[in-house]
């Protein structure tokens, strides 16, 4: 991926590891609506909501991807938990979950168990790399 904001020279893994996936179910917490929303959707660079100027790969990679979760039989219950935990003590615009599955073409999928807390573990980011909404 090409972002402006990263310097030229810096080598950036963001993609290494990531693929498509079309067959599994994701969770994510959005707004209330009887469709579904682009907004809710949207990574921070789409929000102008940028982490970091440095141009630091980790950062900056971090304002191209969406969070969510692996929804599957195991950690469906962990992730309800999680969210209506969160959902008390959070934005109250966020307050429903949607269940989906990507298209073909829609980007790819890294699963990044590194994030802190106990449901790391069902943890991806998701990159939108059709290079002509960049």
């Amino acid at each position: 991926m090409l972002f402006e904001k990263i310097k030229s020279k810096m080598t950036c893994d963001c993609l290494k590891d990531a693929a498509e996936d079309t067959t599994n179910v994701f969770i994510r917490r959005v707004g209330k609506s009887t469709e579904i929303r682009l907004r809710d959707f949207r990574a921070k660079f789409e929000k102008k909501e940028y982490t970091s100027t440095q141009g630091e790969c980790a950062d900056m990679c971090a304002d191209f991807n969406l969070s969510m979760d692996i929804c599957t039989d195991e950690s469906e219950p962990h992730l309800k938990e999680k969210y209506f935990r969160t959902i008390s003590i959070g934005q109250k615009l966020k307050n429903y979950l949607c269940k989906f599955k990507l298209k073909n073409d829609a980007g790819m999928v890294k699963y990044t168990p590194q994030q802190k807390g106990n449901y790391e573990k069902y943890h991806y980011d998701f990159y939108n790399v059709c290079t002509d909404r960049y």
